[in-house]
């Protein structure tokens, strides 16, 4: 081969793999030439074939992103739901709860009314919040567990 027809280039290679084509005799430039050939000249189908496996990696990598959205978003429902839920058990306590408020001592009523529903239910409502919630169940009837949202939506 002429010059021309040369192109000259570095590659590089472990000493291990390096020291054990030397003592077999191995031509690098050759076995290079040859490996590069036969790369370019793989059967089209083969190259096809390949280029499938790839995507369906990456189809099966957004699968799993997509699982992980999935699991978090059912996560975040179940959260919203179990919030409603004690919404719905507070307004109901509280509904049959504050019906009756004794004039006498409406503020230690109060008061425990809200140690109440911080031991039973974990939430803190204010006093005065409970004083509005009476006036809205003598006015109504009763509350609802939107009303309750409201409140711990704020908090």
């Amino acid at each position: 081969m002429g010059e021309d027809n040369i192109h000259r280039t570095t590659i590089y290679i472990p000493k291990k793999l390096y020291i054990i084509a030397k003592s077999m005799d191995i031509n690098m430039s050759q076995s290079f030439s040859k490996y590069l050939e036969q790369l370019i000249k793989e059967d089209p189908e083969t190259i096809i074939m390949k280029e499938i496996e790839e995507y369906k990696e990456k189809i099966r990598q957004l699968e799993a992103k997509l699982q992980i959205i999935r699991e978090k978003k059912k996560q975040q429902q179940e959260k919203e739901k179990a919030i409603e839920n004690v919404a719905q058990r507070i307004a109901e306590w509280l509904s049959k709860r504050l019906f009756n408020i004794p004039e006498t001592d409406s503020n230690r009523f109060m008061r425990k009314t809200k140690e109440i529903i911080i031991k039973n239910y974990g939430v803190n409502i204010d006093e005065n919040t409970l004083y509005d919630f009476a006036e809205k169940i003598k006015g109504n009837g009763g509350l609802k567990k939107e009303d309750i949202m409201e409140v711990l939506e704020i908090a």
